[in-house]
């Protein structure tokens, strides 16, 4: 089973710095998806169609451990988009949040995880 974003923020800091607080929301606020998945009726899932994944990772934005990620993980489905985020985080580190980027680079990768989400959204049941 996959660790919360939360739980993992914790094992990766146990005992923040002076600047651990605000450091620790900052990485909050970026896991929690800004696509609204409805996980309490499960009316969505994402689901990692392989044709898709290859017509809609353009190589000029993504990095190649990013589209290595989510090729692996072709043919999954994610019920949460939490569960989704660490699943690509744990198949690449270009999809982590490192300590030392840019504001710049947060928000290209906060771009990228919401266009996965959205582009990957289907409609769950009959």
């Amino acid at each position: 089973m996959l660790a919360s974003p939360r739980q993992v923020i914790r094992q990766q800091s146990p005992e923040p710095s002076k600047h651990g607080l605000r450091d620790l929301q900052l990485v909050q606020d970026f896991l929690e998806p800004r696509v609204t998945v409805r996980d309490d009726t499960l009316e969505f899932l994402i689901a990692l169609d392989p044709d898709l994944i290859r017509t809609t990772l353009e190589p000029e934005w993504f990095t190649l451990p990013q589209k290595a990620a989510v090729e692996k993980l072709a043919g999954r489905e994610f019920h949460r988009a939490w569960e989704f985020l660490a699943a690509l985080e744990q198949e690449s580190p270009d999809w982590r949040l490192m300590p030392a980027v840019t504001k710049d680079e947060v928000k290209d990768l906060e771009a990228k995880r919401q266009f996965m989400l959205r582009t990957f959204r289907v409609r769950a049941g009959p």
